[in-house]
């Protein structure tokens, strides 16, 4: 985890005694709450808790399991030859997809970690390498495991372009609402159309953080 990432007290507690139970589990991450640089809340995430709906997730490639509140059974790892540096960016994804490979995977649905999001996240940052890679960790994923193409489907659209700063506080303020973090979606709904003021959408966001709901959204 990042040093301005927040890990709560009963993270390490919760893990190890789940990994204790499951011996058959290999990696396991958690539930968790999207922060913004100044810790106000945006949104809690993470609706896969199962082997196999953690593996669907992870071969379209989405956030199946976030990284920093992921707990690594030590073995595994070092059988595998842990990390591999040619998936830039992505090296966590090319490792869940192994260790799936191997053993089980699974997230807790107790909110473990608040992982912060800035303008100078890595993702923000190396959007279009970050997007390569992952796709080329799935495709040899389903290489390794014999799978047709058709099989785990990649969904996700290969991104050309970094989000732009309004982009960013937009989908912050969307999010935030949708949580019923009104006072978040505002702060971040006002700094997109301090952005880019001119934006229909920015307006849009604003009047429904606003109001306190998606009405305006329609």
């Amino acid at each position: 985890m990042d040093a301005d990432d927040l890990c709560r007290p009963e993270r390490f507690e919760r893990q190890c005694a789940f990994l204790d139970a499951n011996p058959a589990c290999v990696a396991l991450g958690s539930r968790f709450l999207f922060i913004d640089s100044e810790g106000w809340p945006i949104s809690e995430f993470m609706d896969r808790f199962s082997h196999d709906e953690i593996e669907a997730g992870l071969f379209k490639p989405e956030i199946a399991m976030l990284h920093p509140t992921v707990m690594l059974r030590r073995s595994a790892v070092c059988a595998l030859g842990g990390y591999r540096a040619d998936f830039p960016h992505v090296e966590d994804l090319d490792l869940f997809l192994r260790l799936g490979e191997v053993g089980r995977l699974a997230n807790l649905p107790d909110v473990l970690l608040e992982y912060r999001m800035h303008l100078s996240n890595v993702s923000h940052q190396h959007t279009v390498a970050q997007s390569q890679a992952a796709l080329r960790a799935v495709d040899e994923a389903r290489c390794r495991r014999g799978l047709d193409p058709g099989f785990f489907p990649a969904t996700s659209a290969l991104s050309t372009a970094a989000e732009t700063r309004a982009q960013l506080h937009r989908k912050w303020a969307w999010w935030a609402l949708g949580a019923g973090n009104v006072r978040t979606a505002r702060k971040h709904a006002t700094r997109a159309m301090m952005a880019e003021p001119w934006s229909w959408q920015n307006l849009r966001v604003l009047a429904c953080a606003l109001r306190g709901s998606f009405k305006a959204r329609a």
